[in-house]
């Protein structure tokens, strides 16, 4: 893969991730009424012999304001 490739990969998974929690936030406002002004995601590769690698999400924070 080259390095224009690369950047499209990480630009479409940004967009990926920006729909997906775009959907979550929008529906935990609609249910709570309070705003969601930043979040942030650990994640952790996991490699492990004979298998392949893995990310996992170790902890996610939230900033709200009402």
């Amino acid at each position: 893969m080259n390095i224009e490739e690369l950047h499209a990969r990480e630009k479409k998974l940004e967009q990926d991730l920006c729909a997906a929690n775009e959907r979550l936030i929008s529906e935990f406002k609609k249910d709570t009424g309070v705003y969601v002004s930043h979040v942030d995601v650990g994640i952790e590769l996991i490699k492990t012999a004979g298998e392949p690698d893995r990310y996992v999400i170790t902890g996610v924070n939230i900033d709200t304001s009402i």
